[in-house]
This record gives C-alpha cells, structure tokens and sequence, in this order.
C-alpha cells in the first residue's frame, strides 16, 4: 500500500515538473521575442551621407575621363561637351574642349556656340583679353546674329576694364570709345544703353585727365611750347565731351600764363596770407 503511494506522490510531482518547465519556456520565448522587437525597433537608421568626397563619387564620370582630349573626334568631344553642361568643369578644362570643338567640328551652328561660350569662359575666368578678342570676333562672323548686341557690349566692358589710369597710355580707352559708338548704333535694349553712355563719359574724362597730366608734365619742365600746343588739342578735341570745359580750360591757361610770366608778390599781399 505504502508502495501505491509513493509511486502515485512521484507521478504528480513529474506532471507538475512538466508543467512549470512548459510555462518557464513559454515565459523566456515571449520575453526573447520582445527583446528581439524592442531592439528593431531602437535601431537607428542610417544618416544619409552628404558629405562632398560622397558627392563627387556619385556625380557620373566625364565620358572617356581617361583619354586625353587631344585624342578624341568631333563626336567624342561634343559628348564631353554635353556632360559639362550639366556638370561643371574647371576653366582650364572647358577653354580647351571649346577650342578643340571649334577646331574640328563640321557644325556650324555648334561652332557658333561654342565661340561665344569659349568668349565667356574666358571673361568668367578674368582672361579680358582674350575675351574681348573672342567677343569681336563673334561680332564680326556674326553681323546679324541675336547675340550681336550682347558680345558688342560684353567687348566694350572688356575693353574698358583694361583701360589704364589718366597717367598711363591710353589705348585701350580710345578703344573702349570706339566699340561704344558701334555698340550704340545697333543697340535696344535701353538699360544695356545707359550703361555704355556712362561708360563712354568715363573715358572721355580719362582721356581729358590724360591730357591735363601731359600738360602740366610739360609746364613743370618749362616746355611751354609743347603745353601750349596740348592746351590748343584740349580746347579743339574735348568741347562737347567733358562739363565745364571753358572753365577748367581757362584755369589751365593762367597756369600757364604765371609759369610763362611769373609776378612777384607785393609785400602787402604777403602780410595779409602769412602775417594776418
């Protein structure tokens, strides 16, 4: 009897040994997957990478990037051409491509473009010289294009910011005048107008300090001779150029006349500025 009893005793223990290991997992299996959730869900995502070297390494590559441009065809230099109007090379770079492409291309509408966007490049890049030559050139091959009145006025702007001080020759000044007035005799668009009138006054105020400077040059070293010839060409060249010419014209004549014939002060004159 006593034997029933405790095999009976051992067989409920057995069942509820089963019973808390069944419930013990399920508990540690709920609290894993929580874990696991909690933990997909705190992950932080990824910062999007903005910095420039990640850029550069998504920006498309320059078609045949490896070859020199030297040995690429027409063809091969207008598709270079194409991926650097959306993506922008150096000067240096696209002032050669622009070069190569006029030089080989049959396009005459391509050729045509590419002067005028080599006369850009060039002024972007604070090369005036040559862009005023590209820009004269483009007015010259293209008489009757829409762009004439644009290179006209960006020559005279190159011109003119190449002109030297008063003290220095002047050149590019007369040249700057020069493309003014042609500029003007073709132009519409009224500010692109105002503009050169206020360019063109400039120069000639340039020019009529220019002037003055040889002027008193030639007084200080008593050469009155060739000081009275430069006052002569400043009243015969500048009557409708320069504001108040008679009178700045009258003050450089008595300069003149005193360096010619100096007076000797009076002493009276010389007690009221110095003594009263």
């Amino acid at each position: 009897m006593n034997n029933k009893k405790y095999i009976l005793s051992f067989i409920i223990l057995g069942i509820l040994s089963t019973l808390c290991h069944a419930t013990h997992t399920t508990s540690t299996t709920q609290s894993n997957i929580q874990e696991s959730t909690s933990t997909q869900t705190t992950t932080p995502q990824k910062k999007e990478k903005k910095g420039f070297f990640h850029k550069i390494r998504q920006t498309p590559r320059c078609p045949y990037s490896t070859t020199p441009l030297k040995k690429l065809n027409a063809q091969q230099l207008e598709e270079v051409h194409t991926h650097t109007q959306t993506y922008k090379m150096d000067a240096a770079f696209t002032i050669d491509l622009l070069e190569r492409l006029i030089a080989l291309s049959d396009n005459h509408a391509g050729v045509k473009r590419y002067k005028l966007q080599l006369a850009d490049t060039h002024y972007a890049a604070h090369h005036l010289e040559k862009a005023a030559a590209g820009y004269e050139d483009f007015a010259v091959m293209y008489p009757g294009s829409q762009e004439h009145e644009y290179v006209l006025y960006k020559a005279m702007t190159c011109m003119f910011e190449l002109s030297l001080d008063a003290d220095r020759d002047q050149t590019n000044t007369k040249k700057t005048i020069m493309l003014i007035k042609e500029f003007l005799k073709r132009a519409t668009t009224q500010t692109l107008i105002t503009q050169a009138q206020e360019i063109l006054q400039k120069c000639y105020d340039r020019l009529f300090d220019h002037e003055v400077y040889v002027f008193n040059f030639y007084l200080k070293k008593k050469s009155f001779a060739p000081a009275q010839k430069r006052l002569d060409y400043i009243i015969k060249t500048f009557p409708s150029m320069i504001i108040n010419l008679n009178e700045k014209v009258a003050n450089l004549a008595e300069q003149l006349e005193l360096a010619q014939h100096p007076i000797k002060p009076t002493k009276k004159y010389l007690r009221q500025k110095f003594i009263a």
